[in-house]
């Protein structure tokens, strides 16, 4: 499994990732917002999962500092591909993601602070 930064080359595997998923995770009146999404809003911290040459996963991680909110985005595992472990991984490769960047935002307030 490789966890790599999203492009656009990748949208459309995305998509089907997203279409594997309906209904059960995912109604189709989501599937414009997630367009929307990838096509405005992934320029950094969205990623893809590649699994034996394909693309299996896909999802991304946010913080707002400025109203103090963090969260996990878009994530979601083809259906071909659930059971394998490759979504509790992907999921608690963000959760680090998600950490680091806490951590340095912290870090990064306290030394501003200060001077």
């Amino acid at each position: 499994m490789e966890i790599i930064n999203y492009t656009n080359i990748f949208r459309e595997n995305c998509i089907e990732i997203f279409k594997s998923n309906l209904p059960k995770f995912f109604a189709i009146e989501e599937l414009p917002l997630f367009e929307n999404f990838l096509d405005q809003h992934t320029d950094e911290d969205y990623f893809v999962v590649r699994s034996d040459g394909q693309i299996v996963g896909c999802g991304g991680v946010f913080l707002d500092a400025k109203n103090n909110r963090a969260g996990l985005s878009w994530g979601m595992v083809h259906a071909d591909y659930h059971g394998k472990g490759i979504g509790k991984a992907f999921t608690q490769y963000r959760i680090d993601l998600l950490k680091r960047f806490i951590l340095h935002s912290l870090h990064y307030r306290n030394v501003t602070t200060y001077r």
